[in-house]
C-alpha cells in the first residue's frame, strides 16, 4: 500500500500585510477504499496511543452510515490482532 501525497505543505499562511489566508489541507490519493480505511485508522489509533502515552484520554468524534465501516473495521481488527485498547478512549 503505497499513498501519495498531493501537498505536503499546510497550515494557515499569512500575506504580505499580515492577514490570514486559506489553510492549505493535504491531499492523500489512495487506490481503493480499503486503503483509505487503513490509513485513516492507522492516524486514529496513533492519537488513542499518543493520549494514552500522555496519560489522557483520546476523544473521537465518529461518523455514522456506510462511509466509515472501512475505518471501523480496521480499527477493530487492530484491537483483536495488536492489542489496540479502547480503554481511555471517549466517543460521541
Amino acid at each position: 500500500m503505497k499513498a501519495r501525497e498531493r501537498s505536503s505543505d499546510r497550515g494557515f499562511f499569512h500575506d504580505h500585510n499580515g492577514s490570514a489566508g486559506l489553510e492549505k489541507i493535504r491531499t492523500i490519493i489512495v487506490e481503493n477504499h480499503e486503503e483509505l480505511g487503513v490509513l485513516v485508522a492507522d492516524r486514529i489509533a496513533a492519537v488513542i496511543r499518543e493520549r494514552n502515552a500522555a496519560g489522557k484520554a483520546a476523544v473521537l468524534g465518529l461518523a455514522t452510515g456506510s462511509t466509515p465501516i472501512g475505518v471501523y473495521r480496521e480499527l477493530v481488527r487492530k484491537h483483536k490482532d495488536e492489542g489496540l485498547s479502547f480503554k481511555h478512549v471517549v466517543t460521541f
